[in-house]
This record gives structure tokens, sequence and C-alpha cells, in this order.
């Protein structure tokens, strides 16, 4: 949901000072729509895939009734158990033009087999110059990713549609992207990157610039972007039951069968967020409600003094309790594979759109290192990934720092 730039997200945060139960919430569980893909323009990647007759009908399907069973178009995990390869994820790969699965193959190469293992719950993945942000879909078992992640020319940057959707294009802006469309009605914004040895983590290079990066600029970005989406592929088809899936079943269907087994089931029951004002906030932020009086009156101070209250890792976790899995296995991941870790932080607003116009309110870096979250995580990294020792990794990422008060985004980077 938004990173190879000089990065940070802008998530505005505002709430409605209101109370709710926890089964208010329940609306907010529902799956990302599946938009219209037309199959004739994905192509296999693979010329040889044994699923080259299935994969584009398989993605585009629109319906349950169109969608393919197991035994068109299985899990990876249903073919193969024990090692996931890149050969194997590039099989079920379908492009809208063949230098983006030369791109995707180039990532993949480059990760870690924890990282590939994870496709396991996942029986294809679409690449096209349309998909303008990227999801998993339960009704197709894919992935769809959104090439702006992966060019590395300005003869592959071309290709790829534009959108005004700021949301929707991960490399509009300058250095940041809202989530929002009310920014204008708000007296703060959330904003956050990721950051290794006070540093950020990527570079930002604009879709409407002339520059040209390397295969090393988009690693990591990439990996973030695929670590998101792959905890929610894992989430609705849990892997310990994959064995268990009946073949002619559709993807949907047979996820349904196993929701009391969902990871975001598992965190609701065990470790519920517990702020009615961040989840009301939400509405506002990720589900376009506009703003009423009281949520114009909030400070930022307000706002992350409510959210360093309660157990999430970001705003966003309070979208739907899928986003809260995928929230937190993103920034655990991004932490244990790679040493980087995120920033967060409530600001002013500022029109300008310059990093050095944000002064922080609250703010913090690596806030998945807090005692009272660390529980969460150990329940996500069990569920999800197949990594050793998971008590001991939990307990070896590193406790929070706080960014310091009153001193502007740019400034704050360096913080030791």
């Amino acid at each position: 949901m938004g990173i190879l730039r000089i990065y940070f997200y802008i998530a505005i945060v505002i709430t409605i000072a209101s109370c709710g139960s926890s089964d208010s919430h329940d609306d907010k569980r529902s799956s990302v729509g599946i938009y219209d893909r037309d199959a004739s323009k994905f192509m296999p990647f693979d010329e040889f895939s044994i699923y080259q007759d299935v994969l584009s009908n398989c993605i585009a399907a629109q319906d349950v009734n169109s969608s393919c069973s197991f035994n068109e178009l299985p899990l990876l995990a249903m073919q193969h158990q024990n090692t996931i390869s890149v050969t194997n994820i590039l099989q079920r790969t379908v492009v809208s033009h063949q230098w983006m699965g030369e791109r995707f193959e180039q990532v993949l190469s480059a990760l870690p087999s924890e990282l590939l293992s994870l496709f396991a719950s996942v029986a294809a993945i679409a690449i096209s110059d349309d998909i303008r942000h990227s999801y998993f879909h339960p009704r197709t078992a894919t992935i769809y990713l959104d090439p702006a992640y992966l060019w590395l020319t300005n003869a592959e940057k071309v290709t790829i549609q534009k959108t005004d959707d700021s949301r929707s294009d991960p490399d509009k802006d300058l250095s940041f992207d809202l989530h929002s469309r009310h920014l204008d009605d708000l007296d703060f914004v959330m904003l956050s990157r990721y950051v290794k040895e006070g540093k950020y983590a990527w570079n930002y290079y604009n879709l409407d610039g002339d520059e040209e990066r390397g295969l090393s600029q988009i690693i990591h970005r990439t990996a973030r972007l695929l670590l998101h989406e792959l905890a929610h592929a894992n989430d609705y088809f849990p892997s310990q039951y994959i064995n268990s899936f009946e073949r002619h079943e559709k993807p949907d269907n047979v996820s349904q069968v196993y929701k009391h087994e969902w990871t975001s089931t598992q965190l609701e029951n065990n470790f519920p967020l517990s702020s009615s004002i961040l989840f009301d906030l939400a509405k506002v932020t990720f589900g376009g409600e506009k703003a009423n009086s009281n949520q114009m009156l909030l400070t930022a101070l307000d706002v992350g003094q409510i959210f360093e209250a309660d157990i999430a890792n970001d705003d966003y976790n309070y979208q739907n309790y899928r986003e809260d899995v995928a929230m937190l296995f993103e920034e655990a991941m991004m932490s244990i594979l790679f040493g980087i870790q995120r920033d967060i932080s409530f600001t002013n607003q500022s029109q300008d759109r310059v990093c050095d116009q944000f002064v922080v309110s609250w703010g913090e870096r690596g806030r998945i290192g807090h005692a009272n979250i660390k529980p969460r995580l150990e329940l996500v990294l069990g569920s999800i990934s197949n990594l050793p020792n998971i008590s001991e990794l939990v307990d070896a990422i590193p406790s929070p720092i706080a960014l310091p008060i009153g001193v502007n985004w740019c400034e704050v980077l360096n913080v030791q």
C-alpha cells in the first residue's frame, strides 16, 4: 500500500470521539474489491509453464462462478510442498509487458528464501501497466503488482499508466503519498518512512522524471510490498491447512471454510486493537468519509498520544484486521530480514509538501519493538512465516526510539 524513493507515507489521522463495541468493527474485515481485468492483455511470462493456457483467464475472473478451482490452478504449495523457487513463481506469472516479468525475476532472485517460501499461499502473480496499486484477492488467490515498483529505464517507465489517485500511484509526488482526499480539512498528518543506519532505505524517482535506476534501488522497496501482500495471501490461505483444501473447490469458498484459522481472526480474538477513536479515524483516512467539525479540531499531539496508548504500529492497522496483520508482518520482516526500521510521526499540516515544513509532535522509530506489541508479532510471525525460533527473533527486535519533538521531519532522519 505504499517505496523506492526518498519516502514517507502521509496518512491523515482523524477521529470521531465516539464509543463502539468490537462488533461495530466487523464490517472493516471485508476484502479489497477486485478490479476489472482484461485477460487478453496478459501473457504468461514463462512460455513453457504448464499453466500457460489458464493463467490469464484465472487471474481475470470477476466472480466466484468464473473463478478457477484449485484443480485448474492450484496454490504453489499444492504443487511444490518442500521449497518454492524463483522458477516456480515465474511459471505462475502473467504480464502486460515482457520487461515487467524480467524485472520481477531479477528482484525475486535477490530475495532471501524465507520470503520466497511465503508464495506457498499464492496461485498466480499478475503485473500490468494498469495495476496502479498492488493488492491480493482471495477470489483468484492472485497478487496484482503495480509495475511502478519494478521499472529501471525510461523506456520501461513510459509504458506504465498514470493515475490521478495519489494512493494508487506510489511514484506520483516528490516525497510522499497521500492516503486521504481531505487533507485541507485537517490540522495534522501522519508521516512514515523506512530507514537504515540513519538514511532513507531507498531513493525516490518520479514517474514524470527522466531518471533511471539500478536493480539494487528497487529490491528492498519491492520486498516491502511483497511482504505486505504475501501476509494477506497467507492470512486467507493458512499454509498449515493447504493440504486439507478440497482441490475441486474455488479459492474464495475454501478460504471461508477456514476463516476461524485466519491469522487476522486469531489476532482480533487474542490481541484486539482497543481505540474506537482510531477505528473511526480510518473511516475518514481510508474510507473516504469527510472529516467532521470534531475531527478538524484534533491536533497532531492529540492523535499521537491516542495512538501511543494502543498496540498498532500504523494508522492503516485500523482499516481492518487484515491490514493490522499485514502492517505488523511487513514491518517485522523488514527488520528481521534486512535490518530496516520504520519511522512514524504525527505532525502539523503543510500544503507545501516539503519535509522540513512538517514538525514532529509525536513520533517513534521501530514501534514494533514495543513490549506490548511484541506478543502480537509473535502470533503473526508464528502463524505466517516459517522462520525458526520466533520468540528469539521477536525478542531481538530493537526497542523503539522516540523521535525528537519540535524538530522537522528531515532533521529527525539521523536520530540514534
